[in-house]
């Protein structure tokens, strides 16, 4: 095993991160590539301050309680997430995120505002169209609700108000179907070569998979030469935010690609004496 290459990225969209370049011996995958729950992490913080991911959520919820008149059983709410998505525990094939949030509710003149905090269980999955990385939505669970002020609520109100924030904030999360993390790669362009789709290095998704507690693996193979033997995906014994391993087989698949189809001359005619010992 030998190091290739150590490299930041630095992007408006990111903070600086470390990538590690590596050629390995890999019988399966082409590329394989580990994402750290830190990079994770730092993704999820960019998005929130973009507002890729929006930080409020407002409309009506009606009740179903026959102690309240119908014209009151009309709710309005706001949510507002006071902060970034934050990933807490990479178990299985499970991520498991962590929220916070303001609640406010108005039940006629009542104004109830509330603290919730709670996780969202992901599948992290690769999107083929965006050439990125995503954390499908499959859970989302409350573990506190807290009423602010001085108000205290009726038994009957209490059980309303946790169902509302409870259905509520599962709904406008899970409708999000998908958290989205980062680009992670694509068909490739390579130099010296002409223009169009055909010509991009063709590059294939091939699987997915939480590796440890701290690290995402996301297996590609370059479809040029065939899909190849695939095998289980281990994580190297390197640690940085985005380490790219590159098989043997991935150099040789990326050369003859490029010399069957680039523009660069392959001959070099001239003229003149030139001495054979």
């Amino acid at each position: 095993l030998c190091c290739i290459q150590e490299n930041t990225i630095k992007r408006p969209r990111f903070k600086t991160c470390y990538v590690y370049l590596f050629l390995i011996y890999l019988s399966g995958y082409d590329l394989v590539l580990e994402v750290s729950e830190d990079f994770l992490n730092s993704s999820l913080e960019s998005l929130y301050g973009e507002r890729v991911i929006p930080r409020k959520y407002n409309g009506e919820y009606r009740l179903d309680i026959p102690l309240i008149p119908k014209e009151y059983q009309k709710t309005k709410f706001e949510i507002d997430f006071k902060e970034a998505l934050k990933v807490d525990a990479l178990i299985n094939d499970r991520i498991s995120v962590k929220f916070s949030a303001g609640v406010k509710i108005e039940l006629g003149l009542l104004k109830i505002e509330s603290e919730v905090k709670g996780i969202v269980l992901c599948k992290p999955v690769y999107n083929r169209a965006l050439f990125q990385l995503e954390l499908n939505i499959v859970e989302v669970e409350l573990e506190k609700i807290k009423v602010l002020g001085f108000l205290t609520l009726l038994g009957f109100l209490v059980k309303s108000v946790n169902e509302i924030i409870t259905e509520v904030i599962s709904e406008e999360l899970t409708n999000m179907d998908n958290i989205p993390v980062s680009p992670i790669i694509g068909n490739l362009e390579l130099p010296e070569m002409p223009k169009g789709n055909k010509y991009l290095l063709p590059v294939g998704f091939g699987d997915v998979k939480i590796i440890d507690e701290h690290t995402v693996v996301v297996g590609f193979d370059i479809a040029f030469d065939g899909e190849g033997v695939k095998t289980s995906i281990t994580k190297s014994k390197f640690d940085g935010d985005i380490v790219v391993n590159i098989s043997k087989s991935a150099i040789n698949k990326v050369t003859n690609f490029w010399w069957k189809h680039t523009s660069y001359p392959k001959t070099m005619p001239f003229k003149g004496k030139t001495p054979i010992n």
